[in-house]
């Protein structure tokens, strides 16, 4: 059996047995195909043939139920009173515990006997002589059956009864060693559990037969309650539903009669309490969480996450999908398919488990329960070992395939409308949430909503494990998303951490969503979505995982394995990041880069908005010497009017300006380039409004307003062709702005209120150059402009 932090730890849990408990479990399966079939590995109905197979094997553990239920009902002997009783062998505590736990510990200890076939009896009721032991040594088989059943049947009557983890561990501890020093001489070989069961069989057992026990009990107790309440009539079994279920409700409440709500509301802790009570019965070792023996009991204890009725589905899809119509059944397979539903119920409940302190699992902990099942249930054929997770991640694997979906479903509808994400005031922050908002929604939806969802192919193995695990794709999705999310973050021109921000609150409660796999619990209203919250911190690009039990090296860096999926060159994120950089505004353009700029480059200085002048003057100074450079070049004459009256000198002036600014190279530093070209963008359309101001010579002449809109609108991507812009999705084509007036920006952290038109820092920047009368060839002087275009 494979452990990893256990089914509530932070990493994975396994059930996969040992060589001893698959042998168990084989011959188990085997027994329950011949009574099935009659006769084994015939061709029979795949469907009808796994029904067989599950009554079957139900049969068999109800026999050996029944057997035990008799040993339950009589009354003790004297023997198991004895070993039981205060001060013999044991001491229990003083005062109202000393009954109740004595009687507690009288059939934990009786199940202990039916276990290893020792029967007592006495000679007749409340008789003080036993009659002579019976010694019946269980075969093998018998034992495996009778370690199942007795954990089931503890669990089921008597994990609701308050300290029974005390009781189980004086029998096991102390009365034990008595038991096997009286028998021992006599021929008994001593059945330990361990070794024989594990989680899968455990959870077969609990599967098949907790309803039964469980319903039993409440008919039981119900009789004693009656029998309280008339004074008359038919008890409850004395150590089931009667004297001892009475003394629990008593001393566990410290009420003589307590009411029956008030001892319903108190089960949850003492059951909590219980914890370890099964893996300390049949002899397992629980030292902490991520033990074997932990595991097995956070299986046979906790009916939340272990409910008999998701159990009993896990089984019969594991033997429905083992034996298709037609063909034979093959006791191997069948074993294999078992063990593999028994790992993937494991990593579920250890996906949506929280950590032991309570807090929400990291992305990491959760890809950790996957890892555990992927290598659990990798396969040996042929001498060589199938590794699920290389298939998990290779190309066209599991994960490739998730994020096919993913980024189409983001390319699809994340230009739709969406009310909280058109809330953001940033058109970048905006788009970047609507996408992430679609490839959310696609996580999220129902199976039977997605083309993705539909029932694999027989023998999909590692490539389907997403597919048909909402909680691994969710899991494993929010991991592409963040993959997603840092590429966009990177390509964008302006700081978008908010549109993300804004998409991951939106969904951090998927249950609320209509057309979720968890909308409202989900399908069987029990099952929660796994939820994705955005981490800030990248702690998810530190997050490694083991294969084949090599816990280091390159490889095994999810951030790396990310990366050779979600690439920066795919061709759907450089569409998206396309779009989060189109520019429709160019004051909002200014502001977002700006506040990025600042944020990497100055963040925490006092002088920051000083340095943003800065590095405008200095753009000035660089836009002014490309235009000169550029407003000669013969490409560039092509897109402009032929016609000097026509706009000529204007369109080529523009054009030159932007040219210049589209062969801004990227370099080593994309924020510095992004921050350059917007804003010589927003220098240029200055420029361009004081040839369009009346006070220019020769304006209407030279019709400088047509020559303007020519560069700007109807050739500004003809221009862009053979720049550094060109394919480049961290570029923007840079409008027209005719909102300059009405721009205002906030350069007053103390106040964000305060908001000033950029039109009063701009323009005295470019009335520097514009009004230079001593230096005539500044090409933006007034007197450089007319004699240019003029």
């Amino acid at each position: 059996m494979t452990t990893q932090g256990g089914a509530g730890g932070g990493g994975g849990g396994g059930a996969s047995g040992t060589a001893g408990t698959t042998s168990f479990l084989e011959a188990w399966i085997q027994k329950a195909a011949t009574d099935a079939t009659a006769q084994t590995l015939q061709s029979v109905e795949g469907t009808d043939a796994a029904k067989k197979i599950i009554e079957a094997m139900k049969t068999d553990l109800k026999k050996t139920w029944d057997d035990l239920k008799e040993w339950l009902r009589k009354q003790e002997a004297n023997e198991i009173w004895k070993f039981c009783e205060h001060g013999k062998v044991v001491t229990w505590p003083p005062g109202m515990w000393r009954g109740y736990m004595e009687l507690l510990c009288q059939p934990i200890l009786e199940i202990k006997y039916f276990i290893n076939g020792i029967k007592t009896e006495r000679t007749g009721q409340n008789e003080p002589g036993d009659k002579p032991t019976e010694i019946t040594p269980p075969t093998p088989d018998e034992v495996y059956r009778r370690c199942l059943v007795g954990a089931v049947a503890l669990a089921t009557i008597y994990g609701d009864h308050c300290r029974l983890t005390d009781v189980v561990g004086k029998v096991e501890r102390e009365i034990m060693d008595q038991v096997k020093a009286k028998y021992s001489s006599k021929g008994v070989t001593f059945n330990d559990c361990q070794g024989k069961v594990d989680g899968t069989t455990l959870m077969l057992a609990k599967a098949l037969l907790q309803d039964k026990i469980r319903n039993w009990t409440k008919e039981d107790r119900d009789k004693g309650e009656m029998r309280r309440a008339r004074g008359s009539g038919e008890d409850g079994n004395w150590r089931v539903g009667g004297e001892l279920w009475s003394r629990m409700k008593q001393r566990c409440t410290g009420r003589q009669t307590p009411k029956t709500q008030e001892v319903e509301a108190k089960k949850k802790e003492w059951k909590e309490n219980n914890k370890g009570s099964t893996a300390t019965f049949l002899g397992v070792k629980s030292d902490d969480k991520s033990s074997e023996g932990a595991l097995m009991s956070e299986i046979m204890e906790d009916d939340d996450k272990f409910s008999s009725s998701k159990l009993g589905e896990m089984l019969k899809t594991a033997v429905e999908e083992s034996i298709k119509s037609g063909s034979k059944i093959d006791v191997g397979s069948l074993v294999q398919s078992i063990t593999k539903e028994a790992e993937k119920t494991l990593a579920d409940v250890c996906i949506k488990n929280k950590k032991d302190d309570g807090s929400e699992k990291t992305l990491c902990d959760r890809l950790k329960c996957i890892e555990t099942y992927l290598n659990a249930t990798s396969t040996q054929a042929a001498g060589q070992v199938q590794n699920n997770q290389d298939k998990f991640w290779e190309k066209t694997g599991a994960v490739e395939q998730l994020w096919s979906e993913l980024s189409q479903a983001m390319i699809d509808n994340g230009t739709n409308e969406n009310q909280n994400c058109e809330k953001l005031e940033n058109p970048s922050d905006q788009t970047a949430c609507k996408y992430l908002h679609a490839g959310l929604e696609a996580l999220y939806k129902k199976p039977e909503a997605s083309g993705a969802q539909t029932a694999p192919p027989s023998g999909g193995g590692a490539a389907d494990v997403l597919k048909n695990n909402p909680s691994f794709r969710q899991t494993m999705g929010c991991f592409l998303l963040h993959a997603y999310a840092k590429h966009m973050k990177d390509k964008a021109v302006c700081d978008i951490e908010q549109g993300i921000q804004k998409a991951f609150e939106e969904w951090k409660n998927p249950s609320t969503k209509e057309g979720t796999s968890c909308h409202n619990g989900g399908a069987s209203g029990k099952e929660p979505c796994v939820p994705c919250q955005w981490d800030k911190t990248d702690s998810w690009e530190k997050c490694t995982i083991s294969t084949n039990g090599q816990t280091s090296g390159e490889n095994d860096n999810v951030e790396k394995k990310l990366e050779k999926i979600v690439t920066k060159e795919d061709t759907k994120i450089k569409e998206m990041a396309k779009q989060v950089n189109d520019v429709k505004d160019l004051c909002h353009q200014f502001k977002c880069v700006t506040a990025r700029w600042i944020k990497e480059k100055h963040n925490g200085k006092t002088d920051k908005w000083d340095e943003v002048w800065k590095k405008v003057t200095e753009q000035l100074k660089e836009l002014s010497e490309g235009i000169e450079a550029k407003k000669t070049d013969k490409s560039l004459a092509s897109l402009c009017p032929k016609d000097e009256k026509g706009g000529k000198e204007a369109c080529l002036l523009i054009a030159a300006g932007l040219k210049n600014l589209y062969n801004i190279d990227n370099g080593s530093d994309a924020v510095e380039a992004s921050f350059q070209r917007t804003m010589q963008c927003v220098l240029l359309n200055a420029i361009a409004d004081k040839l369009q101001d009346q006070k220019f010579p020769c304006k209407d002449e030279k019709n400088v307003q047509k020559g303007i809109e020519e560069a700007f609108t109807n050739k500004n991507n003809d221009i862009m062709i053979g720049t550094q812009c060109q394919n480049n999705d961290k570029c923007f084509t840079c409008p027209r702005f005719k909102e300059y007036a009405d721009c205002k920006i906030n350069t007053n952290d103390s106040n964000p209120m305060e908001k000033k038109p950029l039109k009063e820092k701009i323009d005295p920047i470019i009335n520097t150059e514009y009004d230079n009368t001593t230096d005539n060839t500044s090409p933006l002087s007034k007197s450089s402009l007319t004699k240019t275009i003029c």
